[in-house]
């Protein structure tokens, strides 16, 4: 899931990709090509590999594949190969003007429209992650190390050892917060000191940051509201068959297995 412009953008199992006007309960119209509603003729088409992720970057949407390439839609027929690296792509994101990619073997590139590449060298296995807050970079590593970067690739902080693999990754209030076992959601400020532990039980499914507090979602279907020192702050129902969430426009979107997208609007 990810925001494009004023839309939520949903990837599915099915291989279709939605833009949704998130007024109402249907994918908006196709008659626009610089709209995408379903690019699965353009990847059969043109990508020949299957896709692992889709994001949002200015006007365009960046596709990476099983193949190695990274390729920028400039509607829903035509593409151009941003980048080409395997082994295959495992994590990304968008950086103001840079689209992010970390790789298996723990290679990370930036690269713009434009084609300008640059490495970010430091870990030593699979990324995992990436978050961004501002004008640094934050990347999540199998090596069980996280790194902070600034946009010339050189490495600003690394909190190291941590002892489990963190799987999920962000900022929050400027402090780097990720998810580092089934059932625990880490925090460390930027002098590299740990500064709280929130556990979600049975484990975690995923989470994102809500404002000041962290929303998060169990194995359960708990859906609950956690402030910065892990203390819980309300909690918002239960929801069945939880895949992932995402918080866009101050609403929280609960997507499951089952390709259903569950809208929680809290004020």
């Amino acid at each position: 899931v990810a925001n494009f412009q004023d839309f939520l953008v949903s990837s599915s199992r099915d291989n279709t990709i939605c833009v949704w006007n998130t007024e109402g309960t249907e994918p908006i119209s196709n008659n626009n090509t610089r709209v995408w509603k379903d690019l699965k003729e353009a990847f059969i088409l043109d990508c020949e590999s299957p896709v692992i992720s889709i994001m949002a970057f200015k006007e365009v949407l960046v596709s990476t594949s099983a193949d190695g390439n990274a390729r920028l839609w400039l509607d829903a027929k035509t593409n151009q190969i941003l980048f080409h690296h395997t082994p295959a792509n495992t994590s990304r994101c968008v950086w103001d003007e840079n689209v992010v990619l970390g790789y298996m073997d723990g290679k990370m590139v930036a690269t713009d429209e434009n084609g300008k590449l640059i490495e970010f060298k430091g870990h030593v296995s699979a990324i995992s992650d990436l978050a961004v807050c501002d004008e640094k970079l934050a990347s999540s590593s199998y090596d069980l190390t996280i790194l902070v970067w600034n946009k010339k690739g050189q490495c600003l902080n690394k909190f190291k050892n941590i002892g489990i693999n963190p799987k999920q990754l962000m900022f929050l209030q400027g402090n780097v917060v990720a998810g580092c076992a089934n059932d625990h959601i880490c925090i460390w400020k930027e002098d590299n000191t740990f500064s709280s532990l929130i556990v979600v039980k049975p484990y975690i499914k995923s989470f994102d940051v809500f404002g000041n507090h962290i929303v998060t979602s169990a194995s359960d279907g708990l859906v609950q509201l956690i402030d910065a020192k892990g203390k819980i702050y309300e909690r918002l129902g239960y929801h069945k068959n939880i895949d992932t969430l995402k918080v866009f426009g101050g609403k929280i979107y609960i997507a499951s297995p089952t390709g259903k997208i569950t809208v929680v609007d809290y004020e």
